[in-house]
């Protein structure tokens, strides 16, 4: 977990928890940060990994390295490497639940770069040691994301997610779901021995219901009473999916819960920011 403040917001946050193994990028991740990284863009015959939905291919002259299985993970290196204000999110495919392949993603005034973690079978070990830098993008990203609100003013983020508020009884309600609580134990796991996560109890915000990627959410706020500053949290729920992702922060740490994906997080820590005052900035 981060301690609250530590890290500059990632553009894209995602889950604390890696996603199940097996599981591809999903379409966000994907269409931001796919495609070709390379040690010199302009080289064709250059060192280069390259990202897909289900695979990164890293390739070093003739030879090639192909990783499958991909998950995505934010807090990969814990507190110490995640505090890199580029750092975005780690790409990673396992086998027999160990490391196979890490590329850890960072953005700088350039655009995104990646970074290997380890020595590859077959590859030379000068090659983990470079940075690669995105060729996808032809300009800075933030310059680029500047470019295209001006041609696009609602832009794709904003008019896929709408917050609108919801019945004031909605948070008594959804306490009282039995589909609920039963998603929100598990999600919460050892986290439930606490008192004020596991019976709700604390001071709460009004639910909202917020629809994101055509998926409506409801949400619900609450935190420890006496101690809402360091002790809060924010769940997503969606009962016809029956799925629920949450942001929990428990003594100023944070951590995602359900494995986000990116554009769930994103929100998550939106929202989070708006009902406790968090930091601006800050992120799992």
């Amino acid at each position: 977990m981060i301690t609250r403040g530590r890290v500059a917001i990632a553009v894209f946050a995602l889950a604390a928890q890696a996603m199940p193994a097996g599981a591809a990028l999903d379409d966000h991740t994907l269409a931001a940060m796919g495609g070709t990284y390379a040690a010199d863009c302009a080289r064709t015959d250059g060192p280069r990994v390259v990202v897909d939905k289900d695979a990164i291919t890293v390739l070093d002259g003739a030879k090639k390295k192909v990783a499958k299985n991909i998950e995505t993970a934010a807090s990969w290196y814990g507190d110490g490497g995640n505090a890199n204000e580029q750092y975005r999110v780690a790409l990673l495919s396992r086998v027999n639940d160990d490391p196979d392949l890490v590329f850890a993603i960072y953005e700088d005034e350039k655009g995104y770069y990646g970074l290997l973690d380890n020595v590859l079978d077959g590859i030379r070990p000068e090659v983990a040691k470079m940075k690669f830098r995105h060729c996808k993008a032809a300009a800075p990203a933030k310059e680029a994301r500047k470019l295209k609100a001006k041609a696009d003013p609602v832009g794709p983020a904003a008019s896929q997610v709408k917050v609108m508020p919801a019945p004031p009884e909605a948070t008594t309600a959804l306490r009282a779901d039995k589909n609920f609580r039963a998603a929100y134990a598990k999600a919460m796991g050892p986290a439930m021995r606490e008192r004020w996560i596991a019976v709700l109890d604390g001071p709460a915000k009004p639910s909202r219901i917020v629809s994101l990627d055509g998926v409506d959410y409801a949400t619900l706020a609450s935190c420890k009473a006496q101690d809402c500053a360091d002790n809060n949290l924010v769940v997503l729920w969606s009962a016809p999916k029956k799925t629920l992702y949450g942001l929990l922060c428990q003594s100023g740490e944070n951590e995602f819960v359900g494995s986000p994906p990116v554009a769930v997080a994103e929100e998550l820590t939106k929202l989070w920011q708006q009902a406790w005052g968090g930091v601006t900035g800050s992120t799992p």
